[in-house]
């Protein structure tokens, strides 16, 4: 890096021209190696006018490296046709025929409580923290799972003692 002189000592037609280098996107390097002084005398006389409103700010996100190109033009899609009924009967009774009723005995529910009362029977006791659970059993390491990780290791236990998954996902 040379040495220069401070940007106090800049000629006002130096400004200028610093200012008209930052402008046609010269490095503060090749600025400062064409007037004969520092990369940080130009910055700051550079940072300076910005301030002062005579240098426009700069422009952001990679305009200088690569000029944007229009997007290619897009096939408008033909948008889906859907039948929308008010007749909730008529509604629920297609649901029930396409996706079925899930059943689950009383009190099921994905409250944390439930999960440990159901599992305890099974040998397993469930510790949770921020989010994260251990599916500790009476033999081995706990288990380290998140919340869907907790309900499909659950969901299979009900699915093997014959009961409804709780999520829809493993129904």
């Amino acid at each position: 890096m040379s040495v220069g002189r401070p940007w106090k000592e800049l000629t006002a037609q130096e400004k200028r021209a610093a200012v008209k280098f930052r402008i046609r996107k010269e490095s503060f390097n090749e600025i400062a190696a064409a007037l004969g002084t520092t990369k940080g005398a130009v910055a700051t006389v550079v940072r300076t006018m910005r301030a002062s409103g005579e240098l426009p700010p700069p422009q952001r996100a990679f305009a200088r490296n690569k000029p944007r190109t229009p997007a290619p033009p897009s096939t408008p899609s033909r948008p889906k046709l859907r039948v929308v009924s008010n007749n909730v009967d008529l509604m629920v009774k297609d649901f029930i025929a396409k996706k079925g009723v899930r059943r689950f005995e009383p009190g099921a529910c994905t409250d944390l409580i439930f999960v440990n009362e159901y599992l305890r029977p099974h040998g397993y006791q469930i510790s949770a923290y921020q989010n994260r659970f251990q599916i500790k059993s009476e033999r081995g390491r706990p288990r380290a799972t998140d919340r869907d990780g907790l309900f499909r290791f659950v969901d299979k236990l009900r699915v093997a003692d014959g009961l409804e998954p709780i999520s829809i996902a493993n129904a």
